[in-house]
């Protein structure tokens, strides 16, 4: 599973930064879990929620699963991280705070979502709660649906005060887990209330958790600028259709994949689905669409967590895709040459990857050593014929289709080329569309004035190289030139 994700996967350090550079480095999350297992004593809150009933049917579906079973569910899933959730409703029956991290003590990788206590001492409550649990609380969530008149109380705005100072990201469940609720919030008032909401957040990330098709529709549209929000992709929202097809009439809506492929979680909410029919609709959905919409949802999708929870990496991260020396030197009174040689790793078979950061950076270490030196150009240039270098805007999606663009080209078929039969070390040398798609778009070298110590380029203009046959070190020469103004 993710075998071509991975072996094109785009360079994510000028996207989201180094940290999130290589995202196969990331553990993939099942963003939500009830923890109700067998082989575990319940707390009288989680049998009382058991023994609700609608008409004579539990209200609380669960399967009953112990945690190794889960575990494995996990892992056959490739699955690697699970948060559990817990419900605080100010009432006999719920999933407590405590018991939910009394169960993640007892399941490996887990971490736990708080609930907000909807009562006038839940503030102090939840502070002792997460002052003992610092290491196993890793988001909060309130459900509107049962905590809407608290929401509207003072202690609810002491309480918010307090979440943005932790800083932690707030989930906003919006399901209805078809229990005895206050009366529903329609649509409308909904918008109110999460925009009273991001005015008391503005730099919190935020989740909307939904259970209704029309719910999650509005927040697609409303929210899908708005880069600080996230959408998890609840299955308790399933109703009469496979994993398989809810997926798939979702990627129909118009602009879905293009504005939410970077903020979407994937929840289960198991026990009431398995992870494992979560991950096959995922992939099967997936299947039918394009390669750039395809491998974006595929590397992202159940990773996503990873940039607004505090989970740790499967392994350490690596160092940054640059490094770089200076190989020559000159100067006088009036004037220096520098000449560096970055090196550039790139972890996939084709790959386009920014090196403005460095280019920058030398620049600036070059004028602060040599401050009266401030009129000159510098020049970049590739040494290998398989790797070239481009200048293009940095927008996320551009710089992304540039990327898929060029590996469709690169996967041509190389059988029927003479390089494949004829090349000089006397082996099966099967690049040539490597070469020719190194002379096709990009430049052996590129060039820029400097004027005032300042790169004379146009405003969006942003440097690539073009990396293809890889995973490769690739060699790339910058020189600066730089004399007193006349």
């Amino acid at each position: 599973m993710n075998l071509l994700e991975r072996l094109f996967c785009p360079d994510f350090s000028s996207v989201f930064g180094q940290e999130f550079a290589d995202p196969f480095l990331l553990p993939n999350i099942d963003t939500q879990i009830w923890p109700i297992f067998e082989g575990i004593k319940n707390s009288p809150e989680v049998e009382k929620l058991l023994q609700v009933k609608t008409e004579s049917s539990p209200s609380f579906y669960r399967r009953k699963i112990t945690p190794n079973q889960l575990t494995l569910e996990l892992e056959t899933s490739s699955i690697q991280f699970a948060i559990l959730q817990a419900l605080e409703l100010g009432k006999s029956y719920g999933i407590s705070n405590l018991h939910t991290l009394k169960i993640s003590k007892k399941i490996k990788n887990t971490s736990v979502v708080c609930s907000i206590y909807p009562e006038k001492d839940g503030l102090s409550k939840l502070k002792e709660d997460f002052n003992k649990n610092k290491k196993s609380i890793i988001a909060f969530v309130i459900y509107p649906f049962y905590q809407s008149e608290f929401l509207k109380t003072v202690e609810f705005d002491h309480t918010l005060n307090w979440l943005r100072e932790v800083g932690l990201p707030i989930k906003i469940d919006f399901t209805n887990l078809h229990l005895v609720m206050l009366p529903p919030i329609t649509p409308e008032k909904m918008g109110e209330s999460l925009n009273n909401l991001f005015k008391k957040l503005p730099s919190s990330s935020i989740i909307l958790s939904c259970g209704e098709w029309d719910t999650l529709t509005l927040f697609i549209d409303r929210y899908k600028f708005q880069r600080n929000v996230f959408i998890e992709l609840n299955l308790r929202m399933l109703g009469g259709q496979s994993p398989t097809n809810f997926f798939k009439k979702l990627f129909t809506i118009p602009g879905f994949i293009q504005n939410w492929w970077d903020r979407i979680l994937l929840a289960s909410s198991s026990p009431t689905l398995e992870t494992s029919q979560l991950v096959r609709g995922w992939y099967e959905a997936t299947s039918l669409l394009e390669m750039n919409f395809r491998h974006l949802l595929r590397i992202w999708g159940f990773r996503n967590g990873n940039r607004i929870f505090n989970i740790k990496p499967l392994e350490p991260q690596r160092e940054s895709n640059f490094s770089h020396s200076l190989q020559s030197k000159s100067t006088n009174s009036s004037a220096i040459h520098l000449g560096y040689d970055i090196f550039v790793q790139s972890s996939a078979i084709t790959q386009l990857i920014s090196i403005q950061s460095v280019i920058e950076e030398i620049l600036q270490k070059t004028k602060e050593n040599y401050p009266s030196l401030y009129t000159g150009t510098l020049t970049i240039k590739s040494y290998h014929t398989t790797v070239s270098l481009l200048v293009n805007e940095h927008e996320i999606g551009n710089y992304l289709e540039l990327h898929y663009h060029f590996v469709k080209e690169s996967m041509a078929d190389s059988q029927n080329f003479l390089h494949t039969l004829a090349a000089k070390e006397n082996r099966a040398d099967f690049n040539f569309p490597d070469h020719l798609l190194a002379s096709k778009y990009g430049e052996r070298s590129i060039s820029y004035q400097i004027r005032n110590g300042i790169i004379s380029r146009g405003l969006r203009e942003h440097v690539y190289v073009l990396g293809t046959f890889g995973p490769r070190r690739i060699r790339i020469g910058i020189d600066v030139i730089l004399n007193k103004a006349s």
